[in-house]
């Protein structure tokens, strides 16, 4: 998991990988809002959040703006060098 975020950090997505993510979030987002309670709701949090009960409108143009130097920007500015906190899980021992 460490190695996969030290080449985000470093290396960024590949254009193809963007784009998969792109259609991903936005076929989700499209799928959650098929019924009026589902998209009532999410309008109702979005206001609440500050985004704005429209934001569904705004929300695909914005998720196309983003371009793989955009991630890489992100990914090395919260996970490139930075301390962490490694914990193992495991069943109590008997």
């Amino acid at each position: 998991l460490l190695d996969e975020i030290y080449k985000l950090a470093n290396d960024g997505l590949t254009p193809e990988e963007l784009a998969r993510a792109k259609k991903k979030l936005i076929g989700q987002q499209e799928i959650a809002n098929q019924s009026n309670d589902a998209f009532g709701y999410h309008c109702a949090l979005d206001e609440l959040y500050g985004l704005g009960f429209d934001f569904y409108k705004r929300l695909e143009h914005d998720v196309n703006a983003v371009t793989p130097e955009h991630i890489k920007l992100v990914a090395a500015k919260y996970f490139r060098d930075q301390p962490y906190v490694l914990a193992t899980v495991r069943p109590p021992e008997k």
